[in-house]
């Protein structure tokens, strides 16, 4: 958890370093956009100015006759003023005001009208229309009336804001407009045309209330006549003339329903007798039998039957056979009256359920002409006070204070120039944060480690020379130089890293041209020089050859690799020395060899051997490692590796595809430099934990 909360610090910080080192864009944008914003209210906008007229709405009264569905006042509920609110900005309330004020007459809020020029808005967009569209667009010649209506009053529908001042019944109209005197003309002809319009629609719903109330009482006249006629006919010819002989005729069915079930219990109860006599009866049980019977005479002839008295078990058995024939002759009686019983039931329920149905439906027919006669006697009283009430309605709203010429609103000078003064800032962090996280180069050791996951042993300072021959002078004349110090500081780094067997053959390369890759070589030289110790440069760029162009060679200097069969020493015959460097050179010769070629021969091996035996340092420069292989066949026979990289320039895939390519070697012998860095830019960007991030300190220390 503690790792995570440390990232988003390091983000934050990032985040505010970036905007920190891009204040200079915020605050140009920050000022550009003030001036442009400061010049648009000034000398650009329009003054507006805004009139404010205030209508107060009349709580619910009852008319003078009573007719709640078409007169009544405005509901006070929230649903019922938001509706109102509406209404009057509503287009067709809108479209009046714009008549009846000529408003379409009006430049401000007739588009076609501010036409005065080729270069006016309107015609520009016209243009731009036709361009793009490739149609015929209307000129303002063209439009017809009814579009120019349209647009007027859309133009003043958006000058024009109602809202409920909170708590209260009033609407207040507020009319934005270029002229004070017409704000408030506007607002109070708008509160006007309202209340008129209220009165309008009364009276119009008042009419037509009475004129489908009139239709509707004729057309329920007739139908009740119809629904009458339609009782008296049915009540004709029913059997059961009213509520009273059908509950007559109901208690005969429950009547009858009563016997059924009484009927049929005894024929139940008779059965079950006669079912456990038989059942006895035909196992013999005497026993059984004259419990079944319970009769105290048998008691005796049971116990004498048991003893095997024969002649009691043939009376118990006789006397039984006599009560299952009386049983049996029981139960056919029974059931005969039941089913004569049943039958009756069915016929008296049948008559029932047909007087019932007829009933119904005459108290269906009556339920209907009562309801329609109901609603004829409501819709003629209904219809004699909307009568009355024609030419008595009253608005639902009074103006409760006109408007007065309008106040100045806008443009709030102040707060556009402070809002563009806080948008420019914002364009600007944007800028600057973009600029930053979409760089893709290194500017600070950290960051060279973090890509690169290698140790950056030193940063080297821009030197400050215009051509490549100044290097050697400047090195010999600046040595207290913050640059030299920064060489100095590198070779310390290098020769530090491993105590146990100093690195003795150095490589110096980059992933790609122009890193600074050979000065860094040339100014290692002369900078193990300086200790005393013999040392080789060796130009190992045999491509482009670059040490040239730091050196007065002749033209006839032979190269190291014109050098004869390998034998010891022989590479003296192409030494070069140079008086601003003490140290020996070996320079490379134009070949139609192929470099990669020469580099993987037992030649160059045996002359890498030889320079081991002869001098203390072995400095090569060698091209860079993306574009050729020739540093890559060298890195495994040397000590240790130097890759410089651009300070602001390196692309940082440059520097990660450098890393894979030396996957293979050592990574305790690779070691990177941060070259060509800005002194000032070092003070923004630089790591506190390495020697030349400080070099902007060292006023007393270095030379200039």
């Amino acid at each position: 958890m503690q790792s995570n909360k440390d990232d988003e610090e390091l983000d934050i910080l990032a985040v505010a370093g970036a905007l920190w080192r891009g204040r200079l864009i915020v605050i140009a944008c920050a000022m550009l956009f003030a001036i442009v914003g400061g010049y648009y209210a000034l000398k650009i906008a329009t003054p507006n100015y805004v009139a404010t007229t205030t209508v107060a709405l009349q709580l619910q009264s009852e008319p003078l006759i009573s007719f709640d569905s078409i007169l009544s006042g405005l509901s006070t509920e929230a649903a019922a003023i938001n509706t109102e609110l509406e209404v009057i900005r509503s287009r067709g309330l809108v479209e009046k005001l714009v008549r009846a004020l000529d408003l379409h007459d009006d430049a401000e809020f007739n588009p076609a009208l501010r036409t005065s020029g080729p270069l006016s808005p309107y015609q520009i967009r016209i243009k731009l229309r036709r361009l793009l569209s490739g149609e015929d667009v209307q000129t303002a010649a063209d439009i017809p009336e009814h579009l120019i209506i349209d647009r007027v009053v859309d133009e003043v529908r958006n000058a024009i804001a109602v809202y409920n001042q909170k708590n209260t019944y009033v609407f207040v109209i507020q009319v934005k407009s270029t002229n004070a005197e017409k704000s408030a003309r506007i607002a109070n002809a708008l509160a006007d045309l309202y209340i008129q319009e209220q009165i309008d629609v009364k009276y119009q719903a008042t009419e037509n209330a009475v004129t489908w109330l009139s239709e509707r009482v004729a057309s329920l006249a007739i139908e009740l006549e119809d629904q009458e006629k339609a009782v008296t006919d049915f009540q004709s010819q029913m059997q059961v003339g009213s509520i009273e002989g059908a509950e007559a005729m109901s208690q005969r069915v429950r009547d009858m329903r009563d016997r059924s079930l009484t009927t049929a219990g005894d024929l139940a109860r008779v059965n079950a007798q006669l079912a456990r006599l038989q059942s006895a009866f035909d196992a013999q049980d005497v026993e059984a039998l004259a419990t079944a019977l319970d009769d105290p005479n048998l008691r005796s002839l049971v116990d004498q039957a048991r003893n095997g008295d024969g002649e009691a078990r043939t009376a118990i058995l006789a006397r039984t056979q006599v009560t299952i024939d009386r049983l049996t002759a029981e139960s056919q009686r029974i059931e005969q009256q039941l089913g004569i019983v049943n039958n009756a039931l069915r016929s008296l329920e049948d008559q029932f359920n047909e007087d019932s149905q007829q009933l119904i439906e005459l108290q269906q027919l009556q339920r209907d002409s009562d309801a329609t006669r109901t609603l004829y006697e409501i819709f003629l009283t209904r219809l004699k006070e909307t009568s009355v009430q024609r030419g008595l309605q009253q608005a639902d709203t009074r103006v409760l204070s006109e408007a007065t010429p309008g106040i100045y609103v806008e443009p709030r000078k102040s707060r556009i120039v402070l809002v563009s003064f806080i948008l420019g800032a914002m364009v600007g962090a944007v800028a600057s944060l973009v600029r930053q996280f979409l760089y893709s180069g290194v500017r600070t050791v950290g960051e060279l480690e973090q890509v690169s996951s290698h140790h950056v042993l030193g940063q080297i300072p821009l030197i400050p020379i215009r051509e490549r021959k100044a290097l050697l002078p400047y090195l010999g004349e600046s040595s207290t130089s913050v640059a030299v110090e920064a060489v100095r500081n590198l070779r310390t780094s290098l020769l530090l890293s491993n105590l146990a067997q100093p690195p003795q053959v150095i490589l110096s390369t980059s992933g790609i041209p122009g890193d600074g890759k050979t000065t860094l070589a040339l100014s290692l030289a002369h900078n193990l020089a300086g200790l005393g110790k013999k040392v080789m440069l060796l130009d190992g760029d045999m491509r482009r050859r670059t040490l040239n162009e730091y050196f007065n060679i002749p033209e006839n200097q032979m190269g190291w690799n014109e050098l004869g069969p390998r034998e010891d020493n022989n590479f003296r015959a192409a030494l070069y020395r140079d008086p601003g460097l003490d140290a020996d050179i070996l320079v490379a010769a134009d070949s139609r060899m192929n470099a990669a070629d020469v580099f993987s021969s037992d030649d160059f091996r045996a002359l890498l051997a030889d320079l081991r035996r002869n001098y203390d340092y072995i400095v090569l420069d060698t091209p860079p490692l993306l574009l050729v292989p020739d540093s890559r066949i060298i890195a495994p026979l040397v000590d240790a590796i130097l890759v410089s990289v651009a300070w602001n320039k390196t692309p940082r895939h440059v520097v990660k595809d450098v890393v894979r390519m030396l996957g293979s070697e050592d990574p305790n012998k690779i070691g990177f430099v941060l070259t060509q860095v800005s002194a000032t830019g070092m003070r923004r960007y630089g790591d506190g934990g390495h020697y030349g991030a400080y070099g902007g300190y060292g006023h007393g220390y270095y030379a200039k």
